[in-house]
């Protein structure tokens, strides 16, 4: 009975590590960090714009994966840097910084319009 514990134990930890490198585990964002960093606030769309950037807010799962990603998968800094980038910065938080004060910007600055 040993025997069986162990071997899905193996098994299952191989399942998890295969999730989450492969990247399905991850979820699609609309933009990248480089373009949530150059975004153009318009107050004549900003209830939309809110809206847009509150979905695009990370969950702590999230961070977590990306985290994971960037650790697990160094050889994506050479072979897709951009995607590498976004990983680093969605895991320690700096996209959904940008996101925050869009949000902050677009309510402080587009108040009557």
């Amino acid at each position: 009975m040993k025997i069986w514990r162990k071997y899905g134990l193996v098994c299952g930890m191989s399942v998890i590590a295969v999730i989450f490198c492969s990247g399905c585990a991850s979820t699609s964002r609309q933009m990248s960090y480089q373009d949530i960093n150059t975004f153009q606030n318009d107050c004549n769309k900003r209830d939309e714009q809110i809206k847009m950037l509150q979905s695009m807010l990370s969950t702590r799962d999230d961070r977590l994966f990306a985290r994971f990603r960037a650790a697990f998968q160094p050889w994506k800094q050479y072979t897709d840097p951009d995607q590498y980038s976004d990983d680093v910065h969605l895991g320690w938080g700096t996209t959904d910084a940008y996101i925050i004060y869009h949000i902050q910007d677009l309510v402080d600055f587009c108040r009557g319009k």
